[in-house]
């Protein structure tokens, strides 16, 4: 089963005015949890950066709500 997307702005701007970017990938696999995800504009992925500032979701509305949480529980897009 192939879910295809309407196009939706590949970039959101949470409360506290940090950049996050959002992708939408969806794998051929049955469940549709990490479907959506959204990096902060500094994130750094480096296994030994210990940056966090990454979320996912099944759908873009999860991912959105994840980065306001993330941005509630961490302060203003730092990296932890």
């Amino acid at each position: 089963m192939r879910v295809e997307h309407t196009p939706e702005p590949r970039s959101y701007t949470a409360s506290d005015g940090s950049l996050w970017h959002i992708n939408c990938d969806c794998p051929p696999i049955p469940v549709r949890w990490y479907d959506w995800s959204a990096t902060h504009d500094d994130y750094d992925g480096a296994p030994d950066a210990h940056d966090d500032r990454s979320v996912s979701g099944a759908t873009r509305e999860d991912v959105l709500r994840a980065v306001e949480v993330w941005v509630e529980e961490n302060g203003e897009g730092g990296a932890s």
